[in-house]
Formats: structure tokens, sequence, C-alpha cells
């Protein structure tokens, strides 16, 4: 019984690892460009118009990104790390843009 419970929750975690560890899912956040005000976000189905929430939490090392889609009822959550820029540069550019 134990090696069936353990068996279903690595599957489970392995699943949860490829749809949005590896950013396959559908809903997965692949690109966050900015347009205006608002921000566009792509995905790998389509690319959706958002607001970026107050209740997002930025910090140097790492942004917490949580936008209001339109006609969605839950946010939409983005993680940023700071080394998934090219250049230190970009990351100052973007966190800047976001705080402002």
């Amino acid at each position: 019984m134990k090696i069936i419970l353990i068996g279903m929750v690595l599957g489970y975690g392995f699943y949860i690892l490829f749809r949005y560890g590896f950013l396959w899912g559908k809903h997965s956040i692949i690109a966050i460009t900015r347009d205006g005000d608002d921000w566009i976000l792509h995905g790998n189905d389509k690319s959706q118009t958002a607001k970026l929430c107050g209740s997002s939490t930025v910090t140097y090392p790492v942004c917490i990104l949580r936008f209001m889609v339109s006609g969605k009822r839950f946010k939409q959550v983005c993680i940023v790390f700071r080394d998934s820029f090219q250049h230190s540069l970009t990351y100052r550019e973007f966190f800047l843009q976001v705080i402002s």
C-alpha cells in the first residue's frame, strides 16, 4: 500500500514538474512584454493583455509578479529570476519598469 501511495505522489510530482517547471502547460507564461501601462503575457497557446497587481513581490534576486488578466477570475503568477536574463543591466531595466 505504501509503495502505491509513494508511486502516486512521485507521479504527481513529475506531472507538476513537467507541466509548470518546464513550461509545457498550455497556460504557462513564456515571455512578458510591456505596452504602456499594460503587460502582454505570451504563452504557449496565446497572448493576453494584463494589469500588474499591487500584490506582486519585487526584490532584487527574484520578482513574483501577479497579473490580473481581463476575462479571467484568478490571477496569473509569473516568477522572474535575476539570472533568467543574459545581462544584469537588462534585469535592472526590467526591475525598474516593474516598480514604477
